[in-house]
């Protein structure tokens, strides 16, 4: 919008507007102007016709979409990616480890994991290792939702990685129920082939219903974010896997009853996804 100087206007010895009164009143003018800043080379006119529109990185949320406006040809079918409703427990593992007794229970959207021990023993679910591998270069990330019945002595954990009875060697990362408490949790394994884990507490979740955890690897950043219901609890930026393990995570999933402890502890799992880049 063109500006005419001041001395140009129309003056009138009736008219009590005062300079400052114009300057305001005219600003609002410009500002109510639908067409203001859209000729070209002009802010808005640039903004509308450039080929990428420069945005602050994660500044578009979902609620800015439309239902159904997501074409399938948008997304980028180069990252792996598993979304398992459990239609079937087919290419998934389930382990046992000492004294332990465990039963599954699957159905089109949802699985119930049971798990109880005479002596000492626990439990691991997770994919073929001839399948999804997950890498923390990679950058992958995991969400499940889940409810969690924990007994005395039990620990649970879900998240990238499982610890694989058969050669604990492996790093994960995800969270954990032990001791009635939830963590954001790390582990991995020493030169000496000993288990170490890392973990913060996460307070004011009550895991005993369903939640949506979601945990997301940056290795480029050297952090590791860990969501539920998609507000961010915790960002682990030491005793990174990738920095204390000798090896990276084995599969690509796990959910791991270990010790089963008294009692029977439970997974309620509705559903758990996996993505990485490529």
């Amino acid at each position: 919008m063109e500006l005419i100087p001041w001395g140009q206007l129309p003056k009138s010895q009736i008219d009590p507007e005062k300079i400052e009164e114009a300057i305001a009143r005219m600003i609002v003018e410009h500002n109510n102007d639908p067409n203001a800043h859209t000729e070209e080379g002009q802010s808005l006119y640039a903004h509308k016709t450039a080929e990428v529109i420069q945005h602050a990185v994660e500044s578009i949320v979902a609620d800015k979409i439309k239902n159904f406006e997501i074409e399938p040809n948008k997304l980028n079918w180069d990252m792996p990616y598993i979304d398992s409703h459990f239609e079937s427990l087919e290419n998934i593992v389930w382990d046992k480890r000492g004294d332990a007794y465990c039963d599954l229970w699957c159905g089109l959207g949802g699985l119930r994991i049971s798990a109880t021990r005479t002596q000492d023993g626990g439990f691991e679910l997770y994919n073929q290792l001839i399948g999804f591998q997950t890498r923390w270069e990679k950058n992958p990330v995991f969400q499940t939702r889940l409810e969690v019945v924990a007994s005395s002595g039990t620990t649970q954990y879900w998240g990238i990685g499982t610890r694989y009875f058969d050669e604990i060697l492996y790093t994960r990362a995800g969270f954990q129920v032990k001791n009635g408490k939830l963590y954001a949790m790390t582990a991995w394994v020493d030169d000496n082939e000993i288990e170490h884990e890392y973990r913060e507490e996460i307070t004011g979740i009550d895991y005993s219903k369903s939640q949506t955890y979601r945990v997301e690897v940056y290795k480029d950043k050297n952090e590791i974010k860990y969501y539920i219901n998609n507000i961010l609890k915790k960002t682990i930026t030491n005793y990174l896997p990738w920095n204390e393990g000798m090896y990276g995570p084995i599969g690509c999933f796990g959910f791991v009853i270990d010790p089963i402890g008294a009692g029977s502890p439970k997974f309620y799992i509705e559903r758990f996804a996996v993505v990485q880049n490529p």
